[in-house]
């Protein structure tokens, strides 16, 4: 409470502290208006201002014999290294070596999109879950949290981390009441109690959702998807060899040169460098320089052709300026074949040079050019084009023939390793878990002994420790190896999304999933990452934008349609949802959107349906989704049910942690159950 001193020699019995940066005294205001209309003593006042020794005394009474301690974070708070309530903050930390573990104490308010995990604040502040008040706005279930904290009844050290608002809190005790049937069919659902339940979702459309959008823009930080970013200097694209051989039958060779030069810029941490999937997105086409780099937000592009002739290769590089296509570097390499390969080490080190930046090479990594290597490129990319299950296993087929060509080309193992868990981790009937657990754990460990620097053997055993083990101390150190030596790989990134978002780090998530879109711009997968990012701190606009990239750049790309239409839906655009939703391509995706939607409509006949027929055909591949359809629509004793069945099976259960971001769900994070499912998973409660 800088600034103000309080009026009387010790706080009141239950009294809440509000500490803050002067900056800040119009949000520390309305909350302290909204706890004092509920007849919550506040320590806020701004009537008498008085200073020195006498009012620094007075402070540390009031923390001293304060109920709660809630400091406001902001901006403000993050740009002043010196300030008064830094001092109130270090008393109240002290004052908790003192206090027993189950009383709760802090209850940290971040009034603006300050996160959380990057916050200079103490360290004991991010032991307890934050709430976020945009701008001081208080919500009723704030305050009524709050008062329950200051109860003596209450059961303070699990009620601190967990203040949410009240229409989800009302949501938990109207469908805590509603009984589940013990069969899984929608005669399930109780529809006939469901009108309470409508009552409900009502408070939540009516009144807490459209105050989560319109402060989602304000309290994330989030930039739309389709807003143009400044684009850096030190950003390049390397474009597809052009093949100018006479029989033009030297592909690989060209796609392998441009690839493995994208994998050694990529090693430089200063440097941006688009990812094969979009810069190879141009090959055979003749646009303007100018036009690519805008479409890849680079401000630098390199582009090259090869001709062999007999037992020569001549490979001629340029480094183009994009904004007015002045060359900037160009150098002819004539080799032999046998040492075509070598020169690419020269290129990269010329280009680093030319831009300054810093380059770490290792020709130890280097994979060995031929026919295996050209099939695990198409593999690859094959693999991650849609996310359907046709793709995965045409593209695993192509990478495991590249194995069997060259069984020492460490890239394609990791490769392998990856693309057969992900196969199976989206469709649960393509294996056994112990056969596929087996197969990509050989896989990877083949990788790591084949290519230990590449970021990618790295990357595809730390989907198996999290993906399928659970080991999150070693699965941590895995995905740290793979983001240091591939800070530029979009494919790291997008799985450190996953891997942030498992351990309900919101605002990392958020981070991984911009990184992987500014470095692989045109891939829908990255798109549809950054939409669920943004999906989880309710920045529901910006998901939008981002779900409607994904569909710019793949109209038939799985969950896109259904992922946009609960976007539409939670901003209040019913009929534009339900017509998105019908577009949806996968089957599984459409019909959970249609059982949700149907049901907050009203008409329950069609939501029994879609959810009798959605656990008919993909309950027993897909339990977790199962679980989170039976949640939203209120049936929480068969969604834990459900949930238990997904995690005894090891399904893909790495979103267990979303619950707590699901409007729409209850407070799932408050039940006991939902603690036994961490602990399964052997995630902190």
């Amino acid at each position: 409470m800088e600034g103000e001193a309080p009026t009387q020699a010790s706080a009141p019995t239950g009294a809440v502290f509000l500490s803050y940066a002067s900056q800040d005294v119009a949000a520390a205001q309305r909350i302290c208006d909204a706890l004092r209309a509920a007849g919550i003593e506040v320590w806020f006042d701004q009537s008498k201002l008085r200073g020195g020794d006498a009012w620094d005394r007075q402070i540390r009474d009031q923390i001293h014999d304060c109920r709660l301690f809630m400091p406001i974070v902001s901006a403000h708070t993050e740009a002043r290294i010196e300030g008064y309530f830094r001092r109130e903050w270090k008393l109240a930390v002290d004052r908790t070596h003192d206090l027993s573990e189950r009383v709760a104490f802090l209850v940290p308010v971040a009034i603006d999109s300050t996160p959380e995990l990057k916050a200079d604040v103490p360290d004991a502040f991010r032991h307890v879950q934050w709430t976020r008040l945009p701008d001081g706005e208080t919500s009723p279930g704030f305050v009524e949290r709050v008062r329950k904290l200051l109860s003596p009844e209450s059961s303070p050290a699990r009620a601190a981390g967990t203040l949410v608002p009240s229409s989800l809190a009302t949501m938990q005790r109207a469908r805590t009441s509603v009984s589940s049937p013990s069969r899984s069919k929608l005669a399930l659902l109780a529809i006939g109690g469901a009108l309470a339940v409508a009552l409900t979702y009502l408070v939540v459309d009516k009144f807490w959702l459209p105050k989560r959008i319109a402060s989602s823009a304000a309290s994330t930080g989030v930039t739309p998807a389709s807003q143009p970013a400044v684009t850096p200097e030190k950003s390049i694209a390397v474009l597809p060899f052009a093949d100018m051989s006479e029989k033009h039958d030297q592909e690989y060779l060209c796609d392998g040169l441009a690839e493995e030069l994208i994998s050694r810029l990529a090693r430089a941490a200063d440097l941006r460098v688009i990812a094969r999937t979009s810069s190879f997105q141009f090959k055979g086409k003749s646009e303007d320089v100018r036009d690519i780099a805008g479409k890849l937000g680079v401000a630098n592009l390199v582009e090259g052709s090869i001709r062999r002739s007999g037992a020569r290769v001549r490979v001629n590089v340029h480094l183009i300026r994009a904004a007015d296509g002045a060359p900037l570097w160009s150098q002819s390499y004539d080799r032999e074949d046998a040492d075509a390969l070598k020169m690419q080490d020269d290129i990269a080190e010329a280009v680093a040079n030319s831009l300054s930046v810093s380059l770490k090479l290792d020709s130890a990594s280097t994979p060995r050019m031929g026919e295996a290597y050209m099939l695990l490129l198409r593999g690859r990319e094959i693999a991650d084009r849609s996310g359907s299950d046709s793709d995965y296993q045409k593209g695993l087929a192509l990478i495991e023939e590249a194995l069997r060509q060259d069984p020492q080309l460490g890239l394609a193992w990791a490769e392998a390793s990856r693309t057969r868990l992900a196969r199976y981790l989206q469709f649960p009937e393509s294996g056994t878990r112990d056969a596929i657990r087996a197969a990509t754990i050989a896989e990877a460990e083949r990788a790591l002994k084949l290519a230990p620097n590449l970021a990618e053997s790295h990357l595809a055993m730390a989907r198996i420790l999290m993906f399928v083990d659970w080991e999150w101390t070693r699965g941590v150190d895995e995905m740290r190896q793979a983001l240091e030596l591939g800070p530029n790989n979009a494919t790291v990134q997008r799985n450190a999304y996953y891997f942030a978002t498992a351990l309900g780090r919101w605002n990392e998530a958020l981070e991984h999933a911009k990184r992987a879109t500014e470095l692989d711009p045109l891939n829908p997968y990255n798109f549809a990452v950054l939409g669920d990012a943004q999906t989880h701190l309710f920045a529901f606009s910006d998901a939008e934008k981002s779900y409607r990239s994904v569909l710019r750049l793949d109209s038939r790309h799985h969950g896109a349609h259904s992922s946009l239409a609960y976007s539409l839906w939670v901003q209040g655009k019913r009929a534009e949802a339900m017509a998105e939703n019908d577009l949806e391509p996968d089957e599984a995706s459409r019909l959970r959107r249609e059982a949700l939607f149907y049901q907050k409509l009203g008409r329950n006949e069609e939501a029994r349906k879609a959810l009798d027929l959605f656990i008919e055909k993909y309950g027993h591949t897909r339990a977790f989704d199962a679980a989170r359809l039976l949640g939203d629509l209120g049936m929480l004793d068969e969604a834990f049910r459900w949930w238990n069945r997904a995690l005894s099976e090891r399904q893909l259960t790495l979103g267990l942690l979303e619950c707590t971001r699901d409007p729409y769900l209850p407070q799932v994070v408050q039940d006991t159950r939902f603690k036994a499912l961490l602990r399964k998973m052997n995630l902190p409660e």
